[in-house]
Order: structure tokens, then sequence, then C-alpha cells
């Protein structure tokens, strides 16, 4: 939106530390998608919302955590509640114990952040 000349660089998954998505500029990690977008706006003095009110700023950055902090659990718990749409995504190249597992790891995730402690 900003027009900012960038690189896709996939030789490294996650920032170190284990965030995604993250970036680097000018050689300085910054990890997190809101922190890359507060650094860009420093860095290069942008701000794509300079046009919106203080009230219509307000409502974005409540609608942005929403989706950062709650739509990511609720989405990954949707998947998980299926087998076989897990082994189906996965390309059949896990096998269910492996999936399993993973399911574990992300359910008590979603109890470590708060979310996974509601029933469904």
């Amino acid at each position: 939106m900003a027009k900012i000349e960038y690189t896709n660089d996939f030789s490294v998954t996650q920032s170190s530390k284990g965030k995604i998505p993250w970036m680097r500029y000018d050689g300085e990690p910054v990890e997190d998608s809101q922190f890359c977008v507060e650094y860009l706006n420093r860095k290069l003095n942008i701000n794509l919302n300079s046009h919106l009110a203080e009230e219509q700023r307000a409502i974005a950055h409540a609608f942005r955590k929403m989706a950062e902090v709650n739509l990511y659990w609720c989405m990954g718990l949707a998947r998980m509640e299926n087998m076989e749409f897990m082994t189906s995504m996965s390309g059949n190249r896990f096998n269910k114990l492996f999936i399993w597992y993973g399911i574990r790891v992300y359910r008590n995730q979603m109890k470590a952040h708060g979310i996974g402690r509601h029933s469904p």
C-alpha cells in the first residue's frame, strides 16, 4: 500500500523471538506485524492512517487487535476439530500421530493464551 520495495526471503522461517511475520530492514530485525508497520512508519515517515479521524483510528486499532489476538486462535480451533481436514491440508505428508501431537501442542498454546480455557 505504501509502495515500499521489498524482497521475500524464505531461508529463515521464524525470527529470533519465534514470531512470524517479521522483517529485516537495513540489517535490523523487526518482529511482529504491528511492530513492522510502526517501524516503517517512523523510518520512512509514512502514515497510511493520516486521513482517519482519531475515533476511526481507535476503531481500526481495536479491530486489528481483535483479529490478531482472537480470530487466529478461533480459526485454528475450527481447523483442529476436523482430523480429515488436517490430513488433507498436509497433503497426506504427515501421519495422524504427528498431526495429533501438533494439535495437542496447539491446544496447550491456546490454553496458555486464555482463549483455550473456554468451551466451544
